[in-house]
């Protein structure tokens, strides 16, 4: 009985120990309070023998996330904390810290309303001391994450502001470490949110703080990368004058930096179509990194697959200028150096052969990036197949591919238009109107206080352009419908959305 005793409680201390060592990295002033419930455990047969059950259960949770076994990581997680529960006590440090492990499992499953429930009840029962300030700053991030991700952007926003009220409270560092980082945070969450100007005001905020400290080290470079976001902010505000402005002031604070040349440009490619500008800087950025990476000691930190990005840049840029030749030489290039699961050169690869008339090629190259693509990317080049096989005539093959992106990118509008392109070019009307109407639907996705998610973002377009496309096809469907009426109204939406872009490329000049 002793021997099985000492056994279990060395086990248990052990496990004990991994927890306070994981605990006191976070944080170095633990609470002797969790040092002596530690103990405590340990030398009670009784309640050591939960918590070497609360032990098995995460193991068995730590197996079954790597397989992505949900059902496995959920009750084993759940096992674990009523174990730790009905070892240390409900509200006990030591139950936190299990629940805390149970909500970071949930978030790598993206079950957020669970991370949402298991966070609201840490930050009511954490202890509210310096030692474990910490931990409560990790569950108000994880929190606003879980709403974030379910576009509960009012309770999101809530605590993001109470975050940088508080620092502003408590940071009494010069360099203001602590405020910097919250500003930055509310700033990613406007930006998420698409509410660049209020992104951009809290990214200012922060700027105005770095700006003091003039002689601290690598000034320089935060200074850049300040005016950097801060010029991605305009540019997806459509302020494009503001935003080239604040792109020329970084470059002019290191005019060897090739990223920033490659962001100008893809503002100049895809917001204000100025091609011309766009491949000189992608071309300025395909130069700089080949320098930096032929020299031993590079003064910036460039690395292969920003070479590979960058060519896919100009080749995307060629294909718009129809200079397909350079475009699939460009993109021969990405292939040659990107990594073994980066599709993107393939899928635009095959872009640029579907556009010069070469379909063969280019559905090897959609075939093969689907191979080696991860899921996310899928979404991003089912669609450029599709395209390819409707630009070729191919229109009732194109439309599984339509199929999969709708299925898998429910919220974004051109997937639904592409399809009733299709359906309405095959002789459905009706069943081309009902896309179009689901592609209007999900315009609303691309208003404020919406978050686009990883398939939008991947074929970025602005909202007024989707609007275009949208309203202009299903007039066309109601024509063939006799609904003159309706088709007239949506012409004239396409009008307006026409001038809104016309207005906004007019100020940018």
């Amino acid at each position: 009985m002793l021997c099985t005793l000492v056994i279990s409680a060395s086990i248990v201390a052990y496990f004990l120990f991994s927890i306070y060592k994981t605990i006191s990295d976070s944080d170095s002033a633990i609470p002797l309070s969790f040092i002596t419930d530690a103990m405590r455990l340990v030398l009670d047969e009784q309640r050591a023998k939960h918590v070497l059950e609360c032990e098995i259960a995460v193991g068995e949770a730590l197996e079954g996330t790597p397989k992505r076994d949900y059902k496995k990581v959920h009750s084993s997680m759940e096992e674990a904390v009523k174990e730790m529960a009905a070892a240390a006590g409900e509200d006990a440090p030591l139950t936190c810290f299990i629940i805390s492990m149970q909500a970071g499992m949930e978030s790598s499953f993206e079950k957020w309303s669970t991370v949402e429930k298991l966070e609201k009840h840490l930050l009511k029962t954490w202890p509210k001391t310096k030692p474990f300030a910490a931990m409560i700053e990790t569950s108000r991030d994880l929190l606003v994450q879980a709403l974030e991700k379910q576009e509960k952007y009012d309770a999101a926003l809530q605590i993001r502001k109470e975050n940088v009220e508080l620092a502003e409270k408590t940071d009494k560092d010069s360099d203001h470490n602590n405020l910097i980082r919250q500003l930055n945070w509310l700033a990613s969450f406007y930006s998420n949110f698409q509410e660049y100007d209020k992104a951009f005001d809290a990214s200012n905020r922060s700027l105005e703080l770095v700006k003091k400290q003039p002689h601290e080290k690598n000034y320089n470079e935060k200074l850049q990368s300040y005016l950097w976001t801060q010029a991605d902010f305009k540019r997806l505000g459509h302020s494009f004058r503001d935003a080239r402005s604040l792109y020329v002031q970084a470059i002019s604070i290191d005019n060897k930096d090739p990223r920033i040349y490659s962001e100008r440009g893809y503002m100049s490619r895809n917001d204000l179509h100025d091609f011309a500008g766009a491949i000189a800087d992608f071309s300025q950025a395909i130069e700089l990194t080949k320098a930096a990476l032929a020299d031993k000691k590079p003064t910036t930190q460039v690395y292969q697959s920003d070479l590979c990005y960058y060519y896919v840049r100009r080749s995307v840029t060629y294909t718009e200028t129809k200079e397909y030749e350079k475009a699939i030489e460009d993109g021969t290039a990405a292939v040659a150096i990107a990594s073994k699961y980066d599709s993107l050169p393939l899928m635009r690869r095959g872009d640029a052969y579907s556009k010069s008339g070469n379909l063969e090629k280019a559905l090897l190259d959609f075939s093969t990036a689907l191979k080696i693509c991860y899921d996310h990317d899928k979404v991003a080049i089912h669609f450029l197949k599709g395209k390819a096989l409707q630009r070729a005539g191919q229109l009732k093959k194109a439309l599984p591919d339509y199929d999969y992106c709708i299925e898998n990118a429910s919220r974004e509008p051109r997937c639904y238009s592409s399809r009733a392109e299709v359906l309405s070019q095959l002789g459905q009307p009706e069943k081309a109107l009902t896309d179009y109407n689901n592609a209007e639907k999900c315009l609303d996705n691309f208003t404020p206080k919406h978050t686009l998610d990883q398939t939008i973002k991947s074929i970025p377009e602005w909202k007024e352009r989707m609007a275009v496309t949208i309203y202009t096809g299903r007039a066309k469907v109601y024509d063939e419908l006799k609904q003159s009426k309706l088709a007239s109204a949506d012409r004239q939406k396409a009008k307006q959305y026409e001038q809104i872009i016309a207005d906004t490329l007019q100020q940018s000049k």
